[in-house]
């Protein structure tokens, strides 16, 4: 379905089929798509393009991938809309801001190429991996992005990134941009670190956890001043488990 100007969903849209791949969903617009109405796909992708606003209200569950894209206005998910892809993808992209909601997916992948990738409510993102990125910053201090993944990828070219994280996580790879940048993620779980960089901090908290090794002797954590919390260990006594850190300080917290 496709739109010269705008494009309004305001009515549900259910469509089945019994086989992957069978059904899909297609929408265009050469400026703004509003989708308040909620879409359901047995099977099949859905894809969403506008020209310049892309605004989500709705619920969209598929058991195949979702890709939404925005112009200069950005992309937002509303308090109410949501995206359930099941094993599927889900991709987000936009020139402009992206505030986005709840998320289930198998791999999410978000992207704003000119501002901010923020969260809306109290939304969570839920993935096996979630990669996330921004030209300015990644969520913010009071409301960081809140997630529930496996493994994080996340990196802006100018600005700070907040995640807040339910559980466990790996830190694949990790980077703030700027002169002034920072890294604050909070996890209720063991932190497995990778490659962590920001100018100024990196605070890591691992909550009841504790902090490992990546067992990759190329990563580590790299900043001016360097905070790691954790109940339990931070790095285990061998060449192998310690935490590879560049830093001008270190402030470390843990259990042995």
């Amino acid at each position: 379905l496709q739109a010269s100007s705008n494009l309004t969903q305001n009515a549900d849209a259910h469509i089945n089929a019994s086989t992957a791949g069978a059904s899909s969903l297609t929408l265009d617009a050469g400026q703004n798509v509003l989708l308040q109405g909620n879409i359901t796909l047995q099977n099949g992708d859905v894809t969403v393009t506008a020209g310049n606003t892309l605004s989500l209200e709705g619920v969209v569950t598929t058991g195949g991938n979702v890709s939404m894209t925005g112009g200069g206005g950005g992309l937002t998910m509303g308090a109410a809309g949501s995206i359930h892809a099941g094993s599927g993808s889900v991709t987000l992209s936009a020139p402009g801001p992206l505030e986005v909601s709840t998320i289930n997916a198998n791999s999410v992948s978000l992207t704003s190429t000119v501002g901010s990738v923020l969260r809306g409510g109290t939304s969570l993102i839920t993935a096996n991996d979630l990669t996330v990125n921004a030209a300015t910053t990644i969520g913010d201090a009071g409301t960081p992005l809140a997630t529930n993944v496996d493994t994080l990828t996340a990196t802006t070219t100018n600005g700070s990134i907040w995640i807040d994280e339910q559980n466990a996580v790996t830190l694949s790879d990790v980077r703030a941009g700027g002169i002034a940048s920072s890294v604050t993620i909070n996890a209720n779980g063991t932190i497995t670190v990778g490659t962590v960089e920001a100018a100024s901090s990196v605070a890591l908290d691992a909550g009841t956890g504790s902090f490992l090794n990546d067992d990759d002797d190329s990563t580590s954590i790299t900043t001016s001043n360097l905070t790691l919390t954790a109940t339990g260990a931070i790095g285990t006594n061998t060449p192998q488990g310690r935490i590879n850190t560049k830093v001008a300080s270190v402030t470390a917290t843990g259990s042995a």
